[in-house]
């Protein structure tokens, strides 16, 4: 099976995003009592999920 380097970017970037989703509301924003502090951090993880999901796809379907 070969892998890709866009493949192990992909991962890397998978695991770094899905350890900070986790880190920082537990740890960062724990310690704020107000809700819009965690509303803004996962709209912006959101936006930033989309972003890598269409600079993955974009050339799908494109011949190499």
């Amino acid at each position: 099976m070969h892998i890709t380097m866009k493949t192990k970017t992909l991962w890397i970037i998978a695991v770094f995003m899905a350890v900070i989703s986790v880190v920082i509301p537990y740890t960062i924003l724990g310690d704020i009592p107000r809700f819009r502090a965690s509303y803004l951090f996962w709209t912006a993880l959101t936006i930033l999920t989309i972003l890598i999901g269409y600079l993955h796809i974009r050339d799908w379907g494109r011949s190499r």
